[in-house]
């Protein structure tokens, strides 16, 4: 007889809510016996992080999240053309409470500190090759990537640096997968078609929609 779920008290509905959905991960990742971390670009004010911490505790290593704490930065002249269809997406929108109290608000939900990592600064210049070494050795392989970083140019930053801690059954949650109208030249879409077509050992295995706006995938690795 299976165990019963520790959180099967959750309401489901027709349109998955996120902490649903980290609820399926979770028995996905039990069941699989799948081990890792839980990676995020794009912390804002924590509270995504504070819900996988909450949800996936006993199924994952560390947390680490990547941010810069000042709002979306400079868009590239791609995601100019995008912002178009989304007028939100603009420099300097969705500027967070600040990395103190973003840290301490996440710690607040209970989560270890030396289970959580918290990387400041906009992509382009944290994403380096000594940090992914670094991370490589101290958190180990993806098991859950939380994808929400909204601009084309900053989710391929984030899908390049993340590439070697994808392993079969890693989950990848892209968080603004359906945003510009869901339009596929833009946005979250058109960076994994960019990834997939350069990375061909990679597919990714669809799972579901959730929200209104977020997709779920899962990563297999030929």
């Amino acid at each position: 007889m299976s165990k019963p779920s520790s959180f099967s008290h959750l309401p489901f509905s027709s349109l998955l809510a996120r902490p649903a959905l980290f609820q399926w991960i979770r028995e996905f990742l039990d069941k699989c016996g799948i081990s890792g971390s839980y990676y995020e670009f794009g912390v804002f004010n924590g509270e995504s992080m504070c819900d996988a911490y909450y949800l996936l505790r006993d199924q994952v290593e560390k947390y680490v999240g990547f941010d810069s704490f000042e709002g979306l930065p400079e868009p590239s002249d791609i995601d100019k053309k995008s912002i178009l269809l989304q007028p939100e997406f603009c420099k300097g929108n969705f500027k967070s409470a600040g990395f103190e109290t973003v840290q301490a608000v996440i710690l607040a939900s209970g989560l270890p500190r030396d289970k959580l990592v918290l990387v400041k600064g906009f992509l382009e210049h944290t994403l380096t090759k000594d940090l992914q070494r670094q991370l490589l050795s101290s958190a180990g392989k993806a098991s859950v990537v939380h994808l929400d970083v909204d601009f084309l140019s900053s989710t391929q930053q984030a899908l390049d640096f993340i590439l070697p801690f994808l392993q079969t059954g890693t989950w990848i949650l892209c968080d603004d997968y359906w945003t510009y109208r869901g339009a596929s030249s833009f946005g979250t879409q058109k960076a994994l078609a960019n990834f997939l077509s350069q990375h061909k050992d990679i597919r990714l295995q669809e799972y579901c929609s959730y929200r209104g706006w977020s997709k779920a995938f899962i990563v297999e690795k030929l």
